[in-house]
């Protein structure tokens, strides 16, 4: 019966969200966009000196130099419709007397045009989901290692949120823990 009267409840709701999505200004314009296939090319900003300053207090390395060796889409076209995905894979020096590693970070930029643009930082979609990445769900995790033994963490690390020059999240790359995108 509890399932009933959820699935009940959710579609109510799901109706309601559908109508308001439906009314809002760059809904139409969103319909004729194609998935965020308009661009396969990273932004130039997103350069080693971005890196360094980025990377440098999450990894808790104040010296830390990177080089990028690789910056490729982390997803097929299609796959997303509001971001950019690119997956960098950095060779980091930790200390001018340290040997250098390879390290790969997800990077979510916000796809070209105005309206998505415009919609995303409307609803700040990239705000509250770096919130639940950094704030919301390592507390869960810290609280589920207390009562689980081989605690197995809920999402990737997220390191860095920003919005200069543009909204952007860096986020642990799971590819280097086996983790897959399932097909759909």
């Amino acid at each position: 019966m509890d399932g009933l009267i959820d699935f009940f409840v959710g579609s109510l709701f799901f109706k309601k969200y559908q109508k308001s999505v439906i009314k809002h200004p760059h809904y139409y314009a969103l319909q004729k966009m194609s998935p965020a296939a308009d661009t396969r090319k990273p932004p130039s900003w997103l350069n080693s000196s971005f890196f360094e300053k980025t990377l440098s207090k999450p990894l808790n390395e104040p010296l830390l130099k990177v080089a990028i060796k690789n910056m490729v889409p982390a997803v097929a076209v299609g796959d997303n419709y509001v971001s950019i995905l690119f997956r960098a894979t950095l060779q980091l020096t930790r200390t001018p007397t340290s040997s250098p590693e390879n390290f790969s970070v997800i990077c979510k930029t916000l796809p070209q045009g105005d309206a998505i643009q415009n919609l995303i930082k409307e609803t700040k979609i990239f705000e509250k989901e770096a919130k639940v990445l950094m704030d919301i769900l390592p507390e869960i995790n810290r609280l589920l290692k207390r009562v689980e033994l081989n605690h197995t963490p809920l999402s990737a690390e997220c390191y860095y949120f920003g919005t200069d020059p543009e909204e952007v999240l860096l986020m642990q790359d799971l590819k280097e823990e086996e983790f897959q995108i399932l097909d759909r």
